[in-house]
């Protein structure tokens, strides 16, 4: 009995090993896809260029009124784009360790 006992212990911490690294891979992949996809709104992005259009023209000072404003609306849609990403990353995490918990627990039922 204690080597069954043996084998199952060692089969239940290969299985957690794995899951471990599984779960890394999936974080580092999921972070990567999703900030891939993140994309400005296009009202920001014609205020950068309206900016970049005033800095060409010498327009210093229209230009740093136009940054101010991109610059808040940036930092709002990056927050927004962070906190969005975030939940997504937590539900397909949340899967992804229910999906574990069920191999385990297969593993512990035989």
């Amino acid at each position: 009995m204690s080597d069954y006992e043996a084998t199952a212990y060692l089969s239940l911490e290969k299985l957690k090993e794995k899951h471990m690294v599984e779960f890394q891979k999936f974080q580092i992949k999921i972070r990567d896809d999703l900030k891939k996809k993140m994309k400005f709104s296009k009202d920001l992005l014609e205020l950068r260029d309206r900016e970049a259009k005033l800095v060409r023209m010498k327009r210093y000072d229209e230009a740093e009124r136009i940054k101010m404003k991109a610059d808040l609306l940036e930092e709002f849609e990056t927050n927004k784009l962070d906190a969005e990403m975030q939940a997504i990353i937590e539900k397909k995490e949340a899967k992804l360790r229910h999906t574990q918990q069920l191999a385990l627990a297969a593993l512990l039922k035989d």
